[in-house]
């Protein structure tokens, strides 16, 4: 497979998880992270500021704590910022602030 092959299904699979995510499709969009996940982990590196975002923002869904999309977030804003993707970070930003938010009582889940 070829590396534009390799980035057109990086894009696809992570566009794809993040659909599904918000149209409360949770197993395919966490099937999507699956593949675009070895991706990210032999180089394609440009995906991983929203991989993390996404799957931070599946968390909930799969019953895990806060705790756990407050680290993928912060990750996703560390790499978006080492990547000077500036709206990656910004969509960092604001899924920490919808965290802080809820958590602080402020917004109904």
């Amino acid at each position: 497979m070829s590396l534009i092959t390799l980035i057109h299904q990086g894009q696809a699979e992570e566009g794809f998880a993040q659909a599904c995510e918000q149209a409360c499709r949770v197993d395919e969009a966490q099937a999507a992270l699956d593949v675009a996940a070895p991706m990210i982990a032999t180089g394609v590196v440009w995906l991983e500021a929203e991989f993390l975002r996404v799957r931070g923002r599946l968390s909930p869904v799969r019953g895990e704590p806060p705790a756990v999309a407050r680290a993928d977030f912060k990750a996703a804003l560390e790499v978006a910022r080492r990547q000077g993707a500036s709206k990656s970070s910004d969509r960092a930003i604001r899924e920490l602030d919808a965290l802080d938010a809820v958590h602080a009582g402020l917004v109904n889940q």
